[in-house]
């Protein structure tokens, strides 16, 4: 989970002493993204754990958190998992860790920065005449950005979706191509 947060962060506490940085937007949907999917796999673990809580809650945690960084590390099989809990590791999987950090994926930076564009077109939809930027907390996000970053989401989805269908026509069934071509 550490691995995943941004490094620039650890400076910014570490060196200046600035515990501000800590209430910075990406690692509050970071964590938010952790909570949420521990939570959601630890309720779809409840039956196979038995009721046990805190055994569910172990294993749901650990396996969050190894997704969400991509190291790979995996102490349970994901096939004994409802379906939606196997969804959502995939998801995480494609989302990763926080930009500047260690972990993959696409990171939650970009994540937060096409959510917001995209409740901005919404926003721009519905009073044509206003002008809205995106921000990614108090930081105005750069229209240039916003391209790039809009940009590596629609390549990121074309390869996802040639490379499921590509393994597919190859005969793996659909969850074991798309978990691959994420991979």
């Amino acid at each position: 989970v550490l691995a995943g947060v941004n490094f620039g962060l650890y400076y910014a506490v570490r060196s200046r002493r600035d515990l501000g940085a800590l209430r910075d937007r990406e690692l509050g949907a970071y964590i938010a993204l952790l909570l949420g999917a521990t939570l959601v796999i630890t309720l779809g673990l409840l039956e196979r754990s038995q009721g046990d809580v805190l055994e569910a809650l172990r294993y749901a945690l650990f396996q969050v958190a190894a997704t969400v960084s991509t190291t790979g590390y995996s102490s349970d099989d994901f096939n004994l998992y409802p379906n939606h809990c196997r969804m959502l590791f995939l998801l995480l999987m494609f989302v990763g860790a926080m930009g500047g950090s260690t972990g993959g994926g696409f990171k939650v930076s970009r994540l937060l920065i096409i959510l917001s564009t995209s409740f901005q077109e919404i926003r721009h939809g519905l009073h044509p005449r206003a002008v809205f930027s995106t921000r990614l907390g108090s930081r105005l996000i750069e229209s240039r950005v916003v391209a790039t970053v809009t940009a590596m989401f629609v390549i990121a989805v074309v390869g996802l979706c040639l490379g499921t269908f590509a393994l597919t026509a190859m005969g793996l069934e659909f969850e074991t191509a798309l978990s691959a071509t994420i991979t």
